[in-house]
Order: C-alpha cells, then sequence, then structure tokens
C-alpha cells in the first residue's frame, strides 16, 4: 500500500519494474518495492520515452498518497541512456531520424543516442543524411552518458578524445575555413 512508502525520502532510489509500458502517451504502469518490502505497489510513472514491459528501473517517491492508495513516482535519468552501457562500448543500432545537429540511433536504449554531426565520420560531417539514412543499420561506440540520452560515434577516432579533459592542451591542424 502506499502507507509502506510513506516514509520513504525522495533522494532514496527504488526498484521498479514495468509492468505495462503504454498505459497513456506520456505514461507507464511500474511496480516498485518499499526498502525492505517483499510486496509491490504499482503507480504510473510519467515518462514519454520508450520503456519497455519486465524492464528494469530505478524510480523515487514524489508523494505517498495514503487515504487514496496512491504513489507518485519518478523515473530516474540513469534509464534515459541505460546503466548497461559504458564509453566505448560498440553497438548494432537503427537510425531512426535526423536532426540539424546529427541523427538518432535506437540501440535499445529507452531512448534513442545521439551520433552529433561532429562524431558521425572522419572530421565533421555537414550532412548526415550522407552518412546514413534513416532505417539503415549502423555501428556506433558509446561516447559517454548524459543526462539526457547517450552520446554515440561512429568514428572511432573520437573516442580518442573521450577521456580529455577539458584543461589539456593538444596540438591540431586547420583543415578547412568556413567564410
Amino acid at each position: 500500500t502506499a502507507a509502506d512508502f510513506a516514509e520513504v525520502p525522495a533522494s532514496q532510489w527504488l526498484r521498479g519494474v514495468v509492468v505495462n509500458p503504454r498505459l497513456h502517451r506520456n505514461g507507464a504502469v511500474v511496480a516498485v518495492w518499499p526498502p525492505g518490502g517483499d510486496r509491490s505497489k504499482e503507480a504510473v510513472v510519467n515518462y514519454p520515452a520508450k520503456l519497455a514491459k519486465g524492464q528494469e528501473v530505478s524510480v523515487r517517491v514524489v508523494a505517498a498518497d495514503v487515504e487514496n492508495d496512491a504513489l507518485q513516482l519518478a523515473l530516474s535519468s540513469k534509464t534515459l541512456g541505460g546503466s548497461n552501457f559504458t564509453a566505448g562500448q560498440e553497438l548494432n543500432g537503427t537510425v531512426i531520424s535526423h536532426a540539424p545537429y546529427g541523427f538518432y540511433v535506437d540501440v535499445g536504449a529507452t531512448q534513442p543516442g545521439l551520433v552529433p554531426h561532429g562524431r558521425a565520420g572522419a572530421g565533421f560531417v555537414q550532412r548526415t543524411e550522407d552518412v546514413a539514412q534513416v532505417g539503415e543499420q549502423v555501428a556506433v561506440r558509446v561516447v559517454n552518458m548524459t543526462k539526457t540520452g547517450l552520446v554515440l560515434a561512429m568514428d572511432s577516432t573520437a573516442l580518442d578524445f573521450a577521456n580529455v579533459s577539458s584543461t589539456d592542451w593538444l596540438t591540431g591542424a586547420v583543415i578547412n575555413v568556413l567564410n
């Protein structure tokens, strides 16, 4: 019951499992367990990304309405990129859309990963449509995970800079000047 969650601090993340990923367009039903409890409570979590039935997620209790036996949950941003991904990991995916700043690839995370222009090939790519078409299978590598999802690269040389600090000085050469 919601009373089992009344004393859980909002800062504590709990284990949840998606029961119904398509309750309505912005939410899913998630079963969540109270700390030390063996009975789950189902609640809707508002989340516009793709979730799968049976998927484990991290949630926190925003509010526990004991009188109405209802929970308000928030989904961890780790779910966006998936905590099972690591920098340098090679993945296969499908290009699902293009944007002015790159293109998105479905690699099985809850949200598609972004391949920015600068990581779509050797050097800066002006038009990502020239590199990969929607529906095309591509091999990518995880560059990093952000609060909004995975950043991916098609060019493995982009990964050479994944661990470069913002205080490091690098030597380079100008290859093009745009007017």
